[in-house]
């Protein structure tokens, strides 16, 4: 199952902020399960409670819809800040494998177990790649292009895509910091599909910067 999770920053009306997921029950991904709640805003995007209550729901939708629950669980969050990692990976990561455990009282289901891989997505970066043509001619990279040595910090576990084709300006990458993972997916097998759930996003029949 593909998960995608978001917390504005701006507070609404009554002065709470929303959380959003988004999840996947088909086969194909094609299919998806919304759900919303707000928290305080004192809890600045930070809070397990509401992560693990829309989990409960969306794992809830996928089983009445195909009858099993999702061995492996791949989730995207985004609007995080380098700042704020540690307290994503304690605060949200951690407490959802505890939910997947199948062990204890916070658990989803007792005997039920699923792995986990948590990935933050920062689209909002200062990093540019190009394609050298000839020595003074410089291109935009082509949709697709994968950028995970080198330039990636080698203490974590990181890498960008560049999903889309620009003919104007110069593109930003989107990068990816997988903070927390249970399911040891190959690096090319998690960033090709990262890469393709870029195509997903309705109404549109090219990429988008972020898996959708």
């Amino acid at each position: 199952m593909f998960v995608g999770l978001d917390c504005s920053k701006r507070l609404n009306m009554e002065g709470r902020r929303n959380y959003c997921m988004a999840s996947t029950y088909d086969e194909n991904c094609c299919l998806h399960y919304t759900e919303t709640c707000q928290i305080a805003s004192t809890n600045i995007n930070i809070n397990s409670g509401p992560v693990c209550k829309m989990m409960r729901k969306s794992l809830d939708i996928f089983l009445k819809k195909r009858g099993f629950l999702p061995e492996y669980i791949f989730l995207y969050r985004s609007c995080v800040s380098d700042s704020e990692k540690l307290d994503i990976l304690v605060q949200e990561a951690l407490k959802l494998k505890v939910f997947l455990s199948g062990n204890g009282q916070d658990a989803y289901k007792i005997d039920y177990k699923a792995k986990l891989c948590y990935m933050i997505v920062n689209k909002q970066t200062d990093m540019k790649f190009f394609e050298v043509r000839s020595e003074k001619h410089y291109e935009n990279p082509a949709p697709g292009m994968v950028i995970d040595n080198n330039v990636v910090n080698t203490n974590i576990y990181e890498f960008y895509i560049q999903p889309q084709f620009v003919n104007a300006g110069s593109d930003s990458p989107t990068n990816y910091h997988v903070i927390f993972d249970e399911i040891n997916v190959p690096p090319e097998i998690l960033e090709e599909v990262t890469y393709k759930l870029s195509y997903y996003y309705f109404n549109w029949d090219g990429a988008i910067r972020i898996p959708s």
